[in-house]
């Protein structure tokens, strides 16, 4: 366990000074342009986020309590992760080869974007990564579908005024 903790600890300090990295970058770009926030705004934020995200994994790490469990609990926990979780055959093939599936919607996402444009190709993609993750429920499904897209639409398209994809078949 003590492994585990140090090898958390490193990743996320990795992860900060990635981060402290690019705020050095940014620091050179312009704060204002011809958009209202310029462009270090984007990435500093971004790097400030993912330095906060880091501090407080670290601080998890170090709270966190090592815990005793009793062999006989881990060996019924083992043979349940070697079960396949889903009784049909298609949620048993989407279950097992789910990394490669992921890969192969983003590349359709991409695609998507440059014919269909930004708004219905996110529309699409969203939910469908959604359900290939394994989550179920159809009212969340839809409202972080709706949220994801329309604060993106937001940060970009008005506050940082960078244009969407419209994609060809709507130009």
């Amino acid at each position: 366990m003590l492994k585990r903790k140090v090898a958390e600890i490193a990743l996320n300090l990795f992860f900060s000074s990635i981060a402290l990295f690019a705020i050095i970058i940014a620091s050179g770009y312009s704060s204002f342009t011809s958009t209202r926030l310029g462009a270090k705004t984007f990435p500093t934020m971004i790097s400030v986020l993912l330095i906060i995200f880091a501090v407080s994994n670290i601080i998890k790490a170090i709270l966190k309590k090592e815990v005793c469990v009793n062999t006989s609990i881990n060996r019924d926990v083992e043979e349940k992760k070697n079960e396949l979780p889903h009784e049909t055959a298609l949620g048993a093939f989407v279950y097992r080869y789910r990394i490669f599936i992921v890969i192969l919607v983003s590349f359709v996402y991409y695609f998507l974007l440059y014919s269909v444009g930004f708004i219905i190709s996110t529309l699409i993609f969203i939910p469908v990564m959604l359900l290939v993750l394994e989550y179920r429920k159809p009212l969340m499904i839809g409202i972080v579908t709706i949220a994801s897209t329309a604060f993106m639409i937001l940060s970009f398209q008005i506050l940082l005024r960078v244009p969407l994809p419209v994609g060809i078949i709507f130009k």
